[in-house]
């Protein structure tokens, strides 16, 4: 263990932690150590802890934020009030007790995972209900997230030219266990990973931070951000992502013009919605065994790329093993240990050979329906009533609502690329949980007067949410 990254956390983090605290509101506070630690911390080093997870990585991360806002803004806590949607995280986090005890794994295990589940879900949700619950919060966030993006740029350039070696040089490893292997792009480039922990994680977050700049842009939410337009920022940020080489934020990037592009022209929650029910839709049919890929792959390798295809028909051949085993304890699924893997359930200690490339057939095989029903509801009840209910299209331009849309957008996108992969922002949690606070607020409000007001921002009331 490098002794360089155990300073960092130990000595480090809580230091700048203290003093981010110390200089800048809480919700300011939390917003640059989340943004920052996801940014740069090290990937391959961790303290273990007796019963709650180790104090590694975003984890540790959220430990020291727990820790200052309890020492510098503990009363935020009496502040919040509940909301169902936070019913479907609770019993997310719970998940792991009902399939270790279902499993006979027993109940500390059960109690171990649960606490894993609180501390990497639910903490980030909480903090994003206690200091994501306003129009106002939800836009400084947009920028801290594009700021954060642009700080990372000049690194990606770098290790897109000369390969991913920034958390080797300063951290002592490659923060992912196949070194630069699966790093190599065309044109003899390579996909930076920087500080993270894979390259589609970098590709994800860059992303994020085009398409936030690119809505703050049209929608006139963020003038200039460090003295310069936003409009440049959202250039740069949409090229480097394109260097990046990761097909599917190609697509994504593609896709959130187009909606950018409907809704300018047409006003309709249509393209969002329908991005969230072939979600519902997938999950429905590969749950059941109906999903057959077979259609997609032949059509990508006939018009964009046979390796993209081979790739992707490889996940589903994978997941038809990993489905079918599933199956067999379909309610709170296998639990723990990798036993969510056919092979190593009928052979302990066996080689591991499938693979698990998807989060949501990790969470079914771990979890269950139970699992899946509970993770999955979390996102999409929030993004659900923000889109279809909370504000009506002709708002989602407005400079005080833009900012909101556009997180809540990136979750959108966030939740579609889990049925493909399962790299994980924390920071979507953060934005899911914002989501939630303004749609609650907004319920509270409704039901103590006739007339809906907005979360702690005062409209005109031509731009009144809901009419």
């Amino acid at each position: 263990m490098p002794l360089f990254a155990q300073f960092v956390l130990v000595a480090l983090l809580p230091a700048v932690a203290y003093a981010v605290f110390r200089r800048y509101p809480s919700r300011t506070a939390i917003l640059l150590l989340f943004i920052g630690g996801y940014l740069f911390l090290p990937r391959t080093v961790g303290f273990h802890l007796p019963l709650i997870p180790n104090y590694a990585g975003m984890v540790a991360v959220c430990y020291v934020i727990l820790i200052g806002t309890l020492l510098f803004d503990a009363r935020r806590f009496a502040r919040y009030r509940p909301h169902w949607i936070d019913a479907l995280m609770v019993a997310w986090c719970s998940a792991g007790m009902w399939s270790s005890l279902t499993n006979d794994l027993g109940f500390y295990d059960g109690l171990n995972a649960t606490l894993n589940n609180i501390t990497f879900w639910g903490l980030p949700y909480l903090l994003g209900r206690l200091y994501l619950n306003s129009l106002a919060a939800m836009k400084e966030a947009a920028v801290i997230l594009v700021k954060g993006a642009l700080i990372y740029v000049p690194f990606c350039l770098w290790e897109i030219k000369m390969s991913p070696q920034f958390h080797k040089l300063l951290y002592g490893a490659y923060a992912h266990g196949s070194g630069v292997a699966q790093a190599r792009r065309s044109f003899g480039l390579w996909r930076p990973m920087v500080f993270m922990d894979h390259g589609l994680l970098v590709a994800m977050f860059m992303f994020s931070a085009a398409l936030t700049a690119l809505w703050l842009w049209q929608s006139g939410s963020v003038k200039e951000i460090w003295g310069q337009p936003i409009k440049t920022h959202a250039i740069i940020l949409s090229v480097t992502l394109i260097a990046i080489q990761s097909a599917n934020t190609y697509i994504y990037l593609l896709a959130g013009g187009a909606i950018l592009l409907i809704l300018k022209s047409w006003k309709t929650k249509i393209p969002v919605l329908l991005l969230l029910g072939l979600v519902v839709f997938y999950l429905f049919l590969a749950t059941t065994g109906r999903f057959n890929g077979d259609g997609i792959v032949n059509w990508i390798a006939q018009n964009i790329s046979v390796d993209r295809a081979n790739s992707l028909g490889f996940r589903f051949k994978e997941e038809v093993k990993l489905i079918a085993h599933a199956q067999q304890q379909w309610l709170f699924g296998w639990g723990g240990w990798n036993r969510n893997r056919p092979e190593i359930y009928a052979s302990w200690g066996g080689a591991i050979k499938t693979v698990t490339d998807s989060l949501w057939i990790i969470t079914f095989g771990v979890n269950g329906l139970f699992g899946l029903i509970t993770l999955y509801g979390t996102f999409l009840s929030s993004l659900i009533l923000l889109f279809a209910w909370r504000y009506p299209p002709r708002l989602w331009f407005h400079p005080q609502v833009a900012p909101t849309i556009a997180l809540g957008l990136c979750v959108v996108f966030f939740v579609f690329d889990s049925l493909l992969n399962a790299p994980i922002f924390p920071g979507f949690l953060l934005i899911t949980g914002g989501v939630t606070s303004i749609v609650a607020r907004d319920a509270e409000v409704s039901s103590q007067s006739k007339t809906p007001t907005s979360s702690a921002i005062p409209f005109p009331r031509a731009l009144h949410p809901r009419g």
